[in-house]
């Protein structure tokens, strides 16, 4: 398994289109967490400080609430669409999601507050597409959970000498644990 300090370095490596973001500051997440009452996950924030390329995958965390792709601005978007449901209005969001990563085509990754771990401080994670009020898609039970899959699907879809880089990386954490070696 990846470890959880690895996924953001390995996920430099892979990433697609190296959109560089700027970093979520204390001030930031305070404002995001108070706009959404609820506490962003330890292990999100985490791998956005140490990801250069986080915005590849997920909104920006940062200090640049007017971007388009700001997590305050991407789910304001969607939490004031309504459409008609036989004689009502409905809003198209449901109220327990907080939008993380506005796909291009619609397939969005969500924070689903209704699936709160205190234990761990996580948030059960699902993708949603407008209009659906259930699950849709894949769902993880929490943030690294969904990287590691993601990363690992990269991998898979990486060239020979973008996997050895990977396994590399992996290896110099994989091999000083007991067992030695990696699992990527």
């Amino acid at each position: 398994m990846i470890p959880e300090e690895k996924l953001p370095v390995l996920f430099d490596v892979l990433s697609w289109s190296k959109c560089e973001a700027g970093r979520p500051t204390e001030s930031s997440i305070e404002k995001i967490n108070a706009h959404y009452e609820i506490t962003l996950p330890a292990s999100l924030i985490r791998f956005m400080q140490a990801s250069k390329y986080y915005a590849d995958s997920l909104c920006l965390f940062d200090e640049s609430y007017q971007s388009w792709n700001h997590i305050i601005r991407a789910n304001s978007y969607y939490k004031n669409i309504r459409r008609r449901k036989g004689r009502r209005w409905c809003y198209v969001m449901p109220r327990h999601f907080v939008l993380i990563k506005a796909g291009h085509d619609s397939r969005n990754l969500v924070l689903d507050k209704s699936k709160y771990d205190p234990v761990t401080g996580e948030y059960g994670l699902q993708y949603w597409f407008p209009g659906y009020e259930i699950e849709f898609g894949d769902s993880y039970p929490d943030f690294n959970t969904y990287m590691r899959s993601l990363v690992e699907f990269l991998i898979a879809r990486a060239d020979e000498e973008t996997q050895a880089l990977c396994q590399a990386i992996v290896g110099s954490v994989g091999s000083s644990e007991e067992g030695g070696g990696s699992d990527l």
